[in-house]
């Protein structure tokens, strides 16, 4: 053992090596609650589209209006997103875990009290930000914390959640929305319940000891990988990573600018078009002749689940160049026959339209 170790041991920030039990217990209760993070983000986006015809009829909302509320979310996690991702590596995780889920709470508590169409974009900007940070900050811990044997399971494990939450905030929205609905703004409100959950059990959850180690702070780094991490092979990977400040500036240049224009490319193509037709489910639906309420929109999310389950239980066997460039493939096709089919149906509506009044 090198002078180094045994000073740290024996150094005020020792601590004896703890049981495969309670790094077990760690580890479930981490795992917990990121995808619990992960659920809420889904549900916040999912719970709005059920009483977004509600919204629009007491608010007298116009089309542009309604499009606002519904991106106003996206706006926010392209802010919250490079912002807590900036925060997180200047100021830690474990700050950003928190302040984070406190900006949830704050959000959604403020949803009982919408007056207006703008205070209705400001609060859904606001709840978009958090679900940007909390991509930035959830998904590093993950991977810090997690053996490399589950890494890539668990990873999946978090996108599922988030469709999970998704299928529940929907249904929830839905079921409160029936005959004799629920006022819409304690309907959306009800993420203020998860949000105050979550932030409880944040509470006492270590900092991330591979960021610690970036930062050259390497005694409180061991003391906490000793506590938390799994095995000391998981240790010798944090000590043995290559550590190199780096610039936002890097990500564009000459190394690096193919990844970052692929990633961003690839998560654009994701995002917008599921968003935009899983907030407007029931309508879009509809338009092409297909049943909407709570089985169509649900059954667009159970659709996603079954892909990520499937990724999930493959992804470690495969790897993940199969399950990232011909799904992309497999999108546009899809897109294209539901734009051709969606502009047949248009042109017939219109002959149909032309030929009863000829």
């Amino acid at each position: 053992m090198s002078l180094e170790r045994e000073a740290v041991i024996s150094g005020p920030f020792a601590r004896e090596e703890t049981s495969a039990a309670f790094k077990r217990r760690f580890m479930i209760r981490m795992i917990a609650v990121l995808t619990g993070g992960m659920l809420l983000d889904g549900y916040i986006l999912g719970v709005i589209g059920p009483v977004t015809a509600v919204m629009k009829a007491e608010m007298g909302m116009s089309t542009i209006d309604m499009g606002l509320i519904a991106s106003a979310a996206l706006f926010g996690i392209l802010i919250g997103s490079p912002l807590g991702g900036w925060a997180g590596d200047k100021f830690g995780r474990k700050p950003l875990f928190m302040i984070d889920m406190g900006l949830f709470v704050l959000a959604s508590a403020m949803q009982f009290f919408i007056d207006s169409v703008e205070m209705l974009f400001a609060v859904r900007l606001l709840m978009g930000i958090a679900i940007g940070a909390e991509y930035s900050v959830g998904w590093p811990l993950m991977s810090e914390f997690a053996p490399a044997r589950l890494r890539g399971r668990l990873m999946g494990v978090t996108i599922l959640a988030w469709y999970g939450g998704f299928m529940i905030g929907y249904t929830v929205g839905y079921l409160l929305n029936l005959p004799e609905p629920m006022p819409w703004r304690i309907i959306i409100g009800t993420s203020t319940f998860i949000s105050i959950i979550l932030f409880f059990a944040r509470i006492g959850l270590p900092e991330s000891p591979r960021w610690l180690w970036s930062k050259g702070r390497k005694n409180e780094a061991r003391t906490i990988a000793r506590k938390y991490l799994e095995s000391a092979e998981e240790m010798a990977d944090m000590e043995n990573a290559e550590v190199r400040q780096g610039r936002f500036a890097d990500l564009f240049s000459v190394k690096y600018w193919r990844m970052t224009a692929f990633v961003s490319w690839f998560w654009f193509c994701n995002v917008l078009p599921y968003f935009a037709i899983a907030t407007f489910a029931d309508s879009v639906l509809e338009q092409y002749g297909l049943n909407g309420g709570l089985a169509g929109g649900v059954g667009l999310s159970m659709v996603a689940v079954a892909g990520v389950a499937v990724t999930v239980a493959l992804i470690d066997k495969a790897g993940r160049r199969l399950f990232t460039v011909p799904p992309q493939w497999i999108t546009t096709v899809v897109f294209l026959v539901i734009g051709l089919w969606s502009g047949r149906r248009r042109r017939s509506c219109w002959v149909s339209s032309w030929c009863s009044h000829s």
